[in-house]
């Protein structure tokens, strides 16, 4: 009798601890949703929330994930973004809270450059050569895109990514020197277990450590 309580205990406990795990959680991190950015020198600083801007012909085309600006720098757009050399026009940020083993990954185009960083650390550097943009990544073109791959959080908390966005390009109209940038991306977040759960694997290890004792406790005469 005992040992058939041992068996069905210790399997209570052995089908709780081999259950599937929870699925991870997928989260898209995509341009044009309301991401801040800070302005650099060429836009004489200030901050705000990224707006919509129109492509040029020979952009990336957007899809979930829209081109953006400080301001209507987009392709025909109201202002045109400055030549700034190597210096970036303005920063865009993307802030979201991750665990631990969470992991990252992102495409990037920009028109014309963009540094990009994890956390302060740069990750992707900025391309100055010119084409229609970048002649290469990071630039604006379908295949110009700087990628990120699976990029393993190694700590919890507060995660940064910001893109420092370069107009190098040196038009006189926002047809001929658009400004702008895109990416898309996932963050996939490996979920906690369900409070309940841990609740009822703690309940089954007591039952169990119970019926141990009143197993293996002498008795009494």
């Amino acid at each position: 009798m005992s040992m058939r309580v041992c068996v069905i205990a210790g399997a209570m406990v052995l089908g709780l601890a081999s259950a599937p795990a929870e699925a991870a959680l997928i989260v898209p991190i995509v341009s044009g949703d309301g991401e801040t950015w800070i302005g650099g020198t060429p836009i004489g600083g200030g901050g705000g929330t990224t707006v919509v801007v129109d492509p040029h012909p020979a952009w990336q085309p957007p899809g979930a994930a829209l081109w953006v600006s400080y301001a209507d720098t987009g392709y025909a757009g109201g202002l045109l973004a400055p030549p700034s050399g190597t210096t970036s026009i303005f920063t865009l940020f993307e802030s979201f809270q991750a665990g631990a083993g969470s992991i990252l990954n992102m495409r990037i185009w920009a028109d014309d450059t963009a540094r990009v960083r994890i956390n302060g650390v740069e990750i992707i550097a900025p391309n100055f050569s010119q084409d229609t943009c970048a002649g290469g990544s990071i630039g604006c073109q379908p295949n110009e895109y700087g990628s990120i791959v699976d990029h393993i959080f190694q700590t919890s908390g507060l995660q940064t990514i910001s893109l420092e966005v370069f107009q190098v390009g040196t038009g006189q109209t926002t047809t001929a020197n658009p400004f702008g940038v895109l990416y898309e991306g996932t963050l996939e977040i490996e979920e906690a277990p369900e409070p309940g759960g841990m609740m009822l694997f703690g309940f089954a290890l007591l039952g169990l450590a119970r019926q141990l004792r009143r197993v293996w406790q002498p008795s009494q005469d």
